[in-house]
């Protein structure tokens, strides 16, 4: 079984993928803290990708390019949004704005009929309410 999973990994590797994100699993705490304190390099040194300051071992190959990892302090499995993981800040930030102004939407038409229905007498308003 081992041997038939080390044969599909070989034949998935030869396919190009594009990744966006990558989640390691380690097996202790320590190693965990080890790999973080290591790998830690501050947000303008990511924005700018400025290698010359790092060594090597830093940089992940990405095709002789170099670039900085952004290593960080995972979040827990059942926060992260796995189907929006390859979103960018634009798809997220439209996809707010969209649903925000669609319950503001919601909210407007609510208040309306019940503006509405308060002129056509108290009862109901209530039964528009309730509904």
């Amino acid at each position: 079984n081992f041997l038939n999973t080390y044969d599909t990994i070989k034949e998935l590797a030869k396919d190009k993928c594009y990744v966006t994100d990558v989640f390691v699993i380690f097996e202790t705490e320590r190693g965990q803290r080890k790999a973080l304190q290591r790998l830690s390099v501050g947000r303008y040194h990511i924005w700018k990708n400025e290698k010359k300051d790092f060594p090597n071992d830093y940089r992940f190959p990405d095709g002789g390019k170099g670039v900085i990892l952004d290593v960080s302090e995972p979040s827990e499995p059942s926060a992260i949004r796995w189907k929006d993981i390859a979103a960018t800040d634009f798809q997220r930030n439209t996809r707010i704005l969209l649903s925000t102004l669609l319950s503001l939407a919601f909210i407007y038409a609510g208040a309306t009929v019940i503006m509405f229905q308060r002129s056509q007498g108290g009862g109901v308003v209530a039964l528009w309410i309730a509904v």
